[in-house]
């Protein structure tokens, strides 16, 4: 008789079970993968996989990356505990207000700017740590603004997580892009929205930065760290869009993504005169579909909710992603945002109005859990959205619905069906 082989996932490897899904976060290239049910019943609860028929290739994959270990079985209980999927899966956190620039269309409160202190991000992070949080993006105001940084990178690395950031890149230098590289930056976002230096320029509110910033992306390059160029749509013109989406090619991202205004109280602007007009927003449907095709296997082409929302069904969610990944807006689902002060916000793109709890004052696994939290996650009794039928894998843009009618519960005045 063929005795069970047992394997173990070694501690220091972030992996997570829930929702008919066995989720790891690979240790070398830093991608999560999705493994389906049929392989997750293989996983129990303690991080041990039993050896099966079906899950051989697996085994394979897991002993080439080197983050399983074989066992004695003679202690094992066989359970095969299953989850709801509990926490997010991403997590930004707005390590400081304080910024070099002053973007029009910014929802941060530049009036009274604050700092996350450094021993409150290592708890922060130590906690999302056990929690299997597999991505933290680093995002500010400008996080290079912080002088230890690469510090915080670093901390992120060494827990088993996959670090990412956001910045204008304006104040980067050959030295803090080395730095990075070495705490373990795993991908930057760079904010660009045009490839003309006066647009781009007036967008920031401040002069002389577009060539900074594309001058400092060589700093990137020189290390190696992967960026995305993100443009937000304000007032561009669909020609610009299209050279935008060129440029970033041009100059070596591996992906472009697109973001659309969001109304906040603390922008300079309350309306966006082509991302949340139908017939522009139509425009730049078109021109990101094309240059979709255009670049595809070259550059990965993506959309924020907020822009993929006025797309339709199979550009919210796509057919080719795990269906534990099919919820639409993803605020309060599968991403969340801290922010300096330790506030808990359903994403980054709300700035003030709803507030899960504080992170200093409670335990994130409270907050998530929390009655305000499943409020905000239950799309029952959102005003219009609750009665479509894509109301579970769509659910509008919450944020936007909030800067348009400061009210979480109400309509995405922007939704496809309307365009």
């Amino acid at each position: 008789m063929t005795k069970d082989v047992f394997f173990k996932i070694k501690n220091n490897i972030n992996w997570r079970k829930e929702s008919g899904f066995f989720m790891l976060l690979d240790p070398v290239d830093y991608r999560l993968y999705f493994f389906n049910k049929d392989v997750s019943r293989s996983v129990l609860s303690k991080g041990i996989i039993i050896q099966t028929k079906g899950n051989v290739e697996l085994i394979r994959y897991l002993k080439n990356k080197k983050v399983i270990q074989k066992i004695n079985n003679t202690k094992i209980t066989m359970d095969s505990e299953e989850k709801d999927f509990l926490f997010p899966l991403n997590v930004t956190i707005q390590v400081t207000d304080n910024c070099n620039l002053k973007c029009i269309y910014c929802h941060r409160n530049s009036k009274n700017t604050k700092t996350i202190s450094f021993s409150n991000f290592k708890k922060i992070i130590k906690e999302l740590r056990t929690l299997n949080v597999f991505n933290i993006n680093i995002s500010g105001g400008e996080p290079l603004l912080l002088p230890e940084i690469s510090e915080m990178v670093k901390i992120i690395n060494d827990s088993g997580m996959k670090a990412t950031m956001s910045s204008n890149c304006t104040l980067l230098t050959d030295d803090l892009a080395r730095k990075l590289k070495i705490a373990g930056l795993r991908q930057m976002q760079v904010s660009i929205d045009s490839d003309n230096f006066k647009t781009h320029d007036r967008l920031r509110g401040v002069n002389n930065v577009f060539y900074k910033t594309i001058n400092n992306i060589l700093s990137l390059k020189k290390e190696g760290i992967p960026f995305a160029v993100v443009t937000t749509l304000v007032n561009q013109t669909p020609e610009e869009y299209e050279k935008v989406i060129d440029m970033a090619y041009k100059i070596g991202a591996f992906a472009h993504k697109t973001n659309t205004f969001i109304s906040s109280s603390n922008s300079s602007i309350k309306n966006s005169p082509n991302s949340n007009n139908f017939r522009s927003v139509k425009k730049f449907i078109k021109v990101w579909k094309r240059k979709k095709d255009e670049y595809d296997g070259r550059m990965i082409l993506s959309a924020e909710t907020m822009f993929s929302i006025q797309m339709g069904k199979n550009y919210i969610s796509p057919f080719d992603i795990p269906s534990i990944l099919d919820c639409g807006c993803p605020a309060g689902f599968l991403t969340c945002a801290i922010n300096q002060k330790g506030d808990v916000l359903p994403c980054s793109f709300f700035s003030s109005g709803l507030i899960l709890g504080n992170i200093f004052e409670d335990s994130f696994e409270n907050i998530w859990n929390s009655k305000v939290a499943k409020e905000f996650r239950n799309r029952d009794n959102i005003s219009v959205c609750g009665d479509c039928e894509y109301k579970l894998s769509c659910g509008g843009c919450r944020a936007r619905s909030f800067g348009e009618f400061n009210k979480i519960k109400e309509r995405d005045p922007y939704c496809f069906k309307n365009l």
